[in-house]
């Protein structure tokens, strides 16, 4: 979890992006079991929102698993 959250708030270096950090930072911290839960909510949360944001700004492309029918899932890859 850790690893996940450091590489997240990278992204707020990388792009111009502001206040991951203020919600995500948790270096030095344990996560106690009953906060993981919360935090897994939120990274789940703002990883759908980027993965959107990824595409609107060109930085990825979309790819589409699925039907429309059946359910299907959209997920961002690179371009890089």
């Amino acid at each position: 979890m850790h690893k996940i959250l450091r590489r997240l708030c990278a992204l707020e270096d990388d792009f111009d992006m502001t206040g991951i950090k203020d919600h995500f930072d948790i270096e030095g911290q344990s996560i106690k079991r009953k906060d993981h839960k919360h935090i897994e909510d939120k990274l789940d949360a703002f990883l759908s929102a980027y993965g959107l944001f990824a595409i609107y700004k060109e930085k990825a492309t979309a790819h589409c698993f699925g039907e429309i029918h059946d359910g299907f899932i959209t997920i961002p890859v690179s371009k890089t």
